[in-house]
């Protein structure tokens, strides 16, 4: 499966069930020029023109840094932590390659780390109480056409290592 998402109201849902703890990973390159893209991941599947919902929310704004959601209706925040070990954990993705972006979840325990290619990213606060995460939404952040869009070439799900 190979899609490209160009402009505003692009999406993808992903209806796979519930699942209360799974691991989710989409392959993507990123190309020269790209505007940004919303990741939601819900229950339940969301409208186009609900823009708030979901328990799970991040993005990759257009320098390519990953910003995270901690509040309804707030702002996306740069990821810009260390690890236990130093290491700087927002460094941008680059264009010209493909990342691998995995995130797993705890609907129990309402929180989701975020993973790029191997690399811890940060970690989510679910926004919403959900019994479990069912559809995964892909969006851009393109006010208009963007014409090097989101690539997606594969997503997967499976039990969370």
């Amino acid at each position: 499966m190979l899609f490209k998402i160009v402009n505003l109201d692009s999406y993808f849902g992903w209806p796979e069930g519930y699942a209360q703890e799974q691991s989710l990973t989409s392959s993507l390159p990123v190309e020269p020029g790209y505007q940004g893209g919303y990741f939601t991941l819900s229950e339940y599947y969301l409208s186009p023109t609900h823009l708030q919902g979901g328990t799970f929310r991040w993005m990759l704004d257009p320098e390519l840094n990953l910003r995270i959601q901690h509040s309804n209706e707030g702002p996306y925040k740069r990821v810009e932590d260390k690890t236990i070990q130093g290491d700087n954990v927002g460094v941008p993705l680059q264009t010209g390659r493909w990342h691998d972006l995995r995130i797993d979840w705890d609907a129990e325990l309402n929180v989701a780390n975020l993973w790029v290619d191997e690399r811890y990213a940060g970690t989510l606060l679910g926004l919403e109480n959900d019994r479990g995460i069912g559809c995964l939404r892909l969006r851009s952040a393109a006010a208009t056409i963007d014409q090097n869009g989101l690539w997606v070439a594969s997503i997967r799900s499976q039990p969370r290592p």
